[in-house]
């Protein structure tokens, strides 16, 4: 995390170690999830799943995008 940041390719204004416990959280966060939580949205089929990767693929994303320089 910590090359990633200094090549510019990940934020940097977050100290490396804490942007990685935010990724892992929310790559673990459905496993984790209490079971009303996930009663909202039962997984039925591999579309859901998928559906449910491409969220997280896209909150670890903004999250980790380095801030847009004018």
């Amino acid at each position: 995390m910590e090359a990633a940041q200094e090549a510019g390719r990940v934020r940097a204004d977050i100290p490396a170690t804490e942007l990685m416990a935010m990724v892992i959280a929310l790559v673990i966060s459905w496993d984790t999830a209490s079971w009303s939580l996930k009663a909202l949205r039962p997984e039925t089929d591999r579309a859901s799943s998928a559906g449910r990767r491409a969220a997280v693929t896209a909150a670890v994303t903004a999250l980790a995008r380095p801030p847009h320089r004018e």
